[in-house]
């Protein structure tokens, strides 16, 4: 592992079933393998109606818009684990900042509930993180 870092997450979206809203609140760490490639670990809380809780997995790969840039995008595919049947695979995308000795990124995920569900319908996300440390 070339770097860990450490990371705060917010999320907003809505319930596809009920359309009800809802935020989610995650922390985890990242163990960086590559300068691109980081496995990120985030265990998260999700406020509403029905309350969820449970660990993301993820592979975040990304790439630096110019060398030496602060800014860099990035897509990840991984696994939500979750009880009640929130367990789904994860497809999400973004843009990071890097300022100072922090990152902070936006992006969107999407929860393909439909692939592990026959009548499910997939979620769609948006968050903003907080990370410890720059890219490597």
């Amino acid at each position: 592992v070339k770097k860990w870092t450490l990371e705060a997450q917010g999320t907003l979206g809505s319930a596809p079933a009920t359309g009800d809203g809802y935020q989610e609140f995650a922390l985890g760490a990242n163990a960086y393998f590559y300068d691109w490639m980081a496995w990120r670990n985030l265990a998260f809380y999700r406020s509403g109606k029905s309350a969820i809780y449970g660990l993301d997995t993820t592979t975040r790969m990304s790439y630096e818009l110019h060398r030496k840039s602060q800014f860099a995008v990035f897509a990840s595919p991984g696994f939500r684990l979750a009880g009640g049947g929130a367990a789904a695979p994860i497809a999400e995308t973004g843009l990071t900042v890097q300022i100072g000795g922090i990152t902070i990124g936006a992006g969107g995920r999407t929860l393909l509930r439909s692939w592990t569900e026959t009548s499910a319908s997939n979620e769609t996300q948006f968050f903003v993180t907080l990370s410890s440390g720059g890219h490597p």
